[in-house]
């Protein structure tokens, strides 16, 4: 019993004992994991870490600096206790410290290089170094407002739309970089127009609370926007007016269209800055990234139907530079070309645009090589540091002459425009042309007008302009000109010549009917379905198709009327070559029964018969000479042929030749002229076979007149005679 109690003791303090060791273990076990698992994270941290070090590493050995900063930084953003302290015992820390200095130092050189390349309209390159700056400091808002701006004035809105949400976290408000000004008229050129009048308001509101803004130009601009927006809205397009795009345009910008008459056949000159043969290993034209502009011809077969023919650039072989070469036009009055070179061309400089001329070889079949036109060139004056004024050359460009050829228009920044580009004017003075003139502010804006078109009608001039109300971008206006002088206000052209993206360039084919449209709008807008643009600029056709519906009907009816008239000519003609051939035949019979009854007649009733007499004076009405001139005038061999055939008939007979002239004029003057007027007689009557000894001439003068006084030109005229005598020599005295 006593035995059994203690084993159940023994037992139960042995499970007790158990118990607490077990309990002690778990909670040792409990203390200790999460220091190894702390540990265990760290461990594998502090390896991650020294893995992008050597990578950093790596890349500052291959001189890749900026990634190797990256990589820096990267690893010592790891939340690792360890890590950290390594990089202060190993100096990365200092190290990285120094590379921050450098990074803001490699961000204002890009920021520099940029903004230079952004004024010598190298937009490309610039657009790609402020990219980089962004990607180094990401968080500078004037970068990104920078490459905004860069993108809008590429043509390229949806990129610059990309990055104005960002600004407006970086910059609350964004009153100073006007902000909502300029997103606002991104809205507008992909054509969305709500959130584009939204954004109008928001800015004119910061307008009217903030006087200091630096450009109040804008606010004038924001509100003209907007009180334009309603009346110009995008509409379905009309149902007659049909939009295609044609072959002369490509993946790069294609633009600016004029018409060249080269013999029977039609031209169409523009300008492109597609990749060909001739540019393929030069660089790029910076401002787009694309090559440098030339200009190039395609054939018009048809000027009603969008049928075209490329042709290749032998035509411009030495028109053609290393740099930007287009807008080409033709001078109505003389036929030269008249074009324009830009950036490095003849002038080997980065700046500035001038026009020059060509003339057409046609041996060679090419233009040739261009001479400046003095008389366009022009300047303007920037403000460098410490306010110097430096003279630069103007942006003289874009040619375009009036349908008389009396006036030449043209773009320029040149020193008194209104805004950055206007339209100049100037009247030709013999081979030279005068001094410029602005066209004044009824046309040109504080903003941009370019590309004018003066040469399809006599008084109105087309152009592009960014400043006026429009539908987005640059839009197409029309203006009214008495010779030069605008006499009412421009008039939008409306959709669908005008879309929210930048419409440029018309050239009528057919005033009103068929046209070609320079623009970049990325659809064609058409009741035929969206055919989208190939480039950054596009050439369309748009033809009205009800008007040439019309004319065809015209033409049509037209060519049936033609038609049933030659039918009828045909039958009036065949009509009278039957009777003609009756008369002929009848005349035929006639003839030679009375050279048959002549043969047994004697010569005076031979002559009779034909209505002659011998020794009978007669006269030929139709003996006609030049004026003032013994010439004998065409309608006179007719008459004369007549004796020619009695004289071959009867070559017994001889002739007598009077001349008379009337009574104005001195006696011996018209005794001279009568004589050499019956001589003019003589000759030809000889130069036809005539024996001369068969011949006898006088000229009278005024001795023998019918009429004298002469009352009136009729008895003048009568004065004025020749008369004809037959005889036989026999009989002649």
């Amino acid at each position: 019993m006593y035995y059994t109690s203690f084993f159940l003791y023994y037992q139960a303090l042995k499970f007790f004992f158990n118990s607490f060791c077990i309990l002690v273990c778990l909670s040792w076990l409990g203390s200790i994991l999460p220091i190894g698992r702390t540990y265990a994270q760290n461990l594998e941290n502090y390896r991650k870490v020294q893995l992008l070090i050597l990578r950093a590493d790596s890349l500052l050995t291959q001189k890749d600096t900026l990634n190797a900063i990256f990589t820096y930084q990267k690893a010592l953003s790891t939340e690792n206790d360890l890590a950290q302290e390594w990089a202060e015992k190993t100096g990365l820390a200092s190290k990285l410290k120094n590379y921050k200095i450098y990074l803001n130092q490699k961000v204002f050189e890009l920021e520099k290089q940029a903004n230079q390349f952004y004024e010598q309209r190298a937009l490309d390159t610039a657009a790609k170094l402020w990219q980089k700056a962004i990607q180094i400091k990401p968080f500078k808002v004037e970068n990104y407002f920078s490459l905004a701006r860069c993108f809008t004035y590429m043509g390229l809105p949806d990129s610059a739309l990309a990055l104005y949400p960002k600004i407006e976290v970086l910059s609350p408000g964004g009153s100073n970089n006007h902000l909502y000004f300029h997103w606002a008229n991104a809205l507008k050129t992909v054509g969305q127009y709500a959130k584009a009048d939204s954004l109008f308001k928001v800015y004119l509101k910061q307008c009217q609370n903030d006087s200091t803004l630096p450009k109040p130009n804008y606010c004038q601009q924001a509100e003209q926007e907007l009180l334009g927006q309603d009346s110009l809205q995008l509409k379905n397009i009309p149902p007659c007016w049909e939009i295609t795009n044609t072959i002369l345009s490509t993946p790069q910008a294609d633009y600016h269209t004029a018409l060249w008459q080269k013999g029977k056949q039609r031209y169409i000159m523009y300008t492109s800055h597609r990749v060909s043969e001739k540019n393929n290993n030069f660089p790029n034209y910076p401002f787009l990234g694309q090559k440098y502009s030339d200009c190039y011809a395609a054939l018009l077969l048809n000027k009603y139907e969008n049928n075209l023919k490329e042709e290749d650039s032998a035509y411009f072989t030495l028109t053609n530079t290393i740099a930007n070469d287009g807008n080409p036009v033709i001078d109505p009055l003389n036929g030269d070309l008249y074009y324009t070179i830009c950036g490095e061309g003849l002038l080997r400089k980065k700046e500035g645009c001038k026009i020059y001329k060509s003339t057409y070889d046609y041996e060679n079949k090419q233009w040739s090589a261009p001479t400046p036109i003095k008389e366009l060139a022009g300047w303007y004056y920037e403000k460098g540091i410490r306010k110097r004024k430096y003279r630069k050359p103007a942006f003289d460009s874009q040619p375009s002459f009036s349908k008389n050829g009396k006036y030449l228009f043209f773009v320029s920044n040149r020193e008194g425009s209104i805004g950055g580009t206007d339209i100049w004017v100037c009247e030709r003075l013999g081979n030279v042309w005068s001094k410029p003139r602005n066209l004044g502010k009824n046309v040109n804006t504080p903003q941009n007008e370019l590309y004018p078109n003066a040469s399809s009608h006599p008084n109105l001039l087309f152009f592009a302009s960014n400043g006026h109300k429009g539908l987005g971008g640059y839009d197409l206006f029309r203006v009214e000109l008495e010779e030069t002088e605008p006499i009412a206000k421009p008039q939008n052209l409306g959709f669908p010549f005008n879309t929210s993206w930048d419409d440029i360039h018309i050239l009528w084919l057919v005033h009103d009917t068929v046209a070609m449209l320079s623009s970049n709008r990325r659809f064609n807008y058409g009741n035929i379905g969206k055919e989208k643009g190939k480039g950054s600029e596009d050439i369309w056709m748009i033809r009205n198709t009800c008007a040439l519906q019309e004319k065809k009907i015209a033409e049509e009816r037209r060519l049936q009327e033609l038609q049933k008239i030659a039918e009828e000519k045909a039958k009036k003609e065949a009509e009278a070559k039957a009777l003609q051939q009756k008369l002929a035949q009848e005349t035929e019979q006639k003839k030679y029964f009375e050279e048959q009854k002549i043969k047994t007649l004697t010569l005076e009733d031979s002559l009779k018969l034909l209505g002659y007499s011998l020794d009978q004076t007669f006269e030929i009405k139709n003996i006609l000479y030049a004026f003032d001139k013994a010439d004998l005038l065409p309608q006179s061999i007719i008459a004369l042929n007549e004796i020619i055939e009695i004289l071959n008939r009867f070559p017994k007979l001889h002739l007598e030749i009077s001349s008379h002239t009337d009574a104005r004029g001195t006696e011996a003057y018209n005794f001279a002229l009568s004589q050499r007027r019956a001589q003019s007689v003589v000759n030809y009557l000889v130069s036809k076979g005539i024996a001369p000894q068969r011949l006898k001439y006088q000229g009278y003068g005024e001795t023998r007149l019918k009429f004298n006084p002469a009352r009136n030109e009729e008895e003048h005229q009568q004065n004025r005679r020749t008369e004809f005598r037959l005889f036989l020599p026999e009989k002649s005295n």
